[in-house]
């Protein structure tokens, strides 16, 4: 079946078919009479009719006139299934009531009916039950004694519980049974696509949609197909892109190595002051070689986790800042007494938190400080690093994690950076599941925020 939309409608379509048969093969038991209605429908006429001989002997003996006090007695006492106590009325050959009970237009002509035929008669409707019974008085006098007997049935009556929970819940059974198959055989696929997508999301580009998926004939089965086609098409380009980002820089070092060379015999022959700047030239190139190499390492995933102390990997950090800049008011405050563990890469944690530091350090004037605190709350490892520098436009703040980002390009150079610290930080972190912002103090200077979850 080709076509998602039709296999929904007839889906459909065949549930409920299937709950109309076993509608139809137990009509039988759905469609009987229920226990307490039968118990009214079969008692009632013959209830009622007593109660209305009683009446009419009282009055071929008595007399209408002494049926008074003796009437009530046979009003008393529920009938069969809980019914109420008939009323017990007397008409005259003209059809009147002579009891002094109120009487309605069906009651009246079946006691019209009675003296017509000259013989009892019952007739039901809905939820009466009506008997009429002709009658002579002791002075000859013709009348009819009719009875009334209403029971509305009720809904307990109707539904019989007991009988009908169990044969309602085999319907429920069916039908679930078949829809619970349906929501299964469309959402399952829909939850291995997803799967496949938070994959991809996360940096693995070799992530595909299992053929469980992809041998479907429907429209999620070619959605699964042009999904890996479209997985295996953006890992052909992330890749052909590292590889060419690879060679570039491959390329660029060996020219790179020879100018060193030539540059040694340069010196050896002449002055030493141009061909320092050639060499510090050299020195910024090389490093921004290996910025290029370790931005494209970084975007892919982990290679391998292991058990990390932050807190000796920024001690270690904070320890080279100070002596490299030959600034000691870079300080270090710890929140916390317990080992602060994370799982992930220590060479790539020590990389990201000492770039941010040297970032600090290196737009803080000498005779101020930088100060490195961390905390740590359940979940998570939080570590903050302030400076004392001139901040960063506020437009300008997520940007300084992007790859050749600068605020002022005459500043950036004049520090000497490449653009990529940060952005090596940031891609460093997100791979630790772990987030990095930047935001102005008051007083002047940058905060950089990073939080990364703790392993418990």
């Amino acid at each position: 079946m080709r076509s998602l939309f039709l296999r929904i409608f007839l889906w459909f379509w065949v549930t409920l078919l299937a709950v109309v048969t076993v509608l139809v093969v137990f009509s039988p038991l759905l469609t009987q009479t229920r226990p307490r209605l039968a118990q009214w429908e079969t008692h009632a006429e013959e209830w009622v009719m007593g109660r209305v001989e009683r009446v009419a002997q009282e009055i071929h003996q008595h007399g209408l006139e002494e049926l008074g006090s003796e009437r009530g007695r046979y009003h008393h006492g529920p009938g069969p299934g809980r019914m109420a106590p008939p009323r017990v009325m007397v008409f005259d050959v003209l059809g009147n009531e002579v009891s002094g009970q109120p009487a309605d237009v069906e009651t009246r002509s079946l006691a019209l009916q009675a003296v017509e035929h000259g013989q009892p008669m019952t007739q039901r409707v809905g939820g009466r039950h009506l008997s009429a019974r002709p009658v002579t008085d002791p002075n000859g006098k013709r009348m009819v004694v009719v009875g009334v007997a209403e029971r509305p049935p009720q809904l307990t009556d109707l539904l019989e519980p007991r009988y009908m929970v169990p044969r309602l819940g085999a319907l429920a059974l069916v039908a679930g049974l078949l829809v619970f198959w349906l929501a299964y055989h469309l959402s399952s696929p829909v939850s291995v696509l997803r799967s496949a997508t938070k994959d991809i999301a996360s940096g693995n580009l070799a992530a595909r949609v299992g053929s469980k998926v992809t041998r479907r004939r429907d429209e999620i089965g070619q959605l699964g197909r042009d999904f890996n086609a479209m997985a295996a098409r953006v890992e052909a380009l992330v890749s052909a892109q590292r590889q060419l980002l690879q060679d570039v820089s491959h390329e660029l070092r060996s020219p790179l190595a020879r100018l060193r060379v030539a540059l040694e015999l340069a010196r050896r022959r002449s002055g030493e002051r141009a061909h320092d700047r050639i060499e510090l030239e050299c020195e910024r190139l090389e490093e921004l070689i290996g910025g290029l190499l370790e931005i494209t390492r970084l975007e892919g995933v982990l290679s391998g986790s292991e058990a990390v102390d932050l807190v000796a990997v920024l001690r270690e950090v904070v320890a080279d800042a100070r002596f490299e800049s030959g600034n000691e008011n870079i300080t270090l405050e710890i929140a916390s007494s317990e080992p602060l563990i994370l799982e992930g890469d220590q060479r790539l944690l020590r990389s990201a938190i000492d770039n941010v530091v040297r970032n600090a350090v290196d737009y803080t004037p000498t005779e101020a400080g930088v100060d490195v605190a961390v905390t740590s709350s359940r979940n998570e490892v939080t570590v903050q690093v302030c400076d004392r520098g001139p901040g960063v436009p506020e437009h300008a703040l997520e940007g300084i994690f992007e790859p050749f980002f600068r605020v002022e390009r005459s500043r950036d150079l004049r520090h000497g950076g490449t653009g990529l610290g940060l952005a090596i930080a940031a891609r460093a972190i997100r791979l630790h599941g772990g987030t990095i912002r930047a935001v102005n103090r008051q007083g002047g200077g940058l905060l950089v925020e990073i939080r990364l979850p703790a392993r418990r």
